[in-house]
């Protein structure tokens, strides 16, 4: 086997002789069989499809990725948790203004099978939208404001959201939809009354807690 030393080390020449040596000896063996139909790797096949995948687990703590911020949140209140425009926010701070959004979410009817739309630019109140979405037991539809109007109002419709969380300095520009609007940077005053803690609800697909009364989700509009 000749070979350029710059472009290939000894350890993949070895490898590919070996290679080579092996179909030669299966067509040999199996003159009838089609090449596609050999089995060419042989003892490699374990190691590269099952070892070198091997790549399960086990995940530490609760399951849901808000559980696992809450999580941190307890371990490290104080830890600093994101930075935007050089203002840091810590864990303890950013999971309260997420719950007291949550807990306003689920009074307004977010929950399980309810979709509520994000639009918002990269900003701290962004992450505490996300997380408040999903606290409440809901699912979030990103709407980039960048999007073309008449792309945002078939989106809006299409997913029949009937919440929809925004910055006032986007309202403007999206198209006009029978949703409940939000405008979080100017909620900070009106959810200082909303609970602070943790939302205590787990949704396992079948019940609510007895606590809770399950959101009615809205007639989905139709698109035209």
């Amino acid at each position: 086997m000749e070979y350029d030393r710059d472009l290939f080390d000894e350890p993949t020449i070895t490898a590919m002789t070996a290679g080579f040596r092996r179909l030669a000896q299966l067509v040999v063996m199996q003159p009838d069989r089609p090449v596609g139909r050999l089995d060419l790797l042989g003892e490699e096949r374990q190691r590269i499809l099952a070892d070198h995948n091997s790549t399960r687990r086990q995940w530490p703590g609760a399951g849901w990725i808000h559980e696992c911020f809450e999580e941190r949140a307890r371990e490290a209140p104080g830890a600093e948790a994101l930075r935007c425009e050089g203002q840091p926010l810590s864990y303890a701070e950013l999971n309260r203004r997420a719950n007291r959004l949550a807990h306003r979410l689920r009074r307004l009817g977010a929950g399980p099978d309810v979709l509520v739309g994000v639009s918002m630019e990269r900003s701290a109140d962004l992450v505490v939208s996300l997380l408040a979405v999903l606290k409440a037991g809901a699912a979030y539809v990103p709407l980039d404001s960048g999007y073309p109007r008449a792309r945002l109002e078939y989106m809006l419709a299409d997913a029949g959201v009937p919440i929809l969380l925004t910055q006032r300095r986007l309202l403007a520009g999206l198209p006009p939809a029978e949703t409940t609007t939000i405008c979080v940077d100017e909620l900070a005053g009106s959810l200082a009354g909303e609970p602070d803690d943790n939302p205590a609800w787990r949704w396992t697909g079948r019940t609510w807690p007895t606590s809770s009364t399950p959101p009615v989700r809205p007639a989905r509009p139709r698109a035209s």
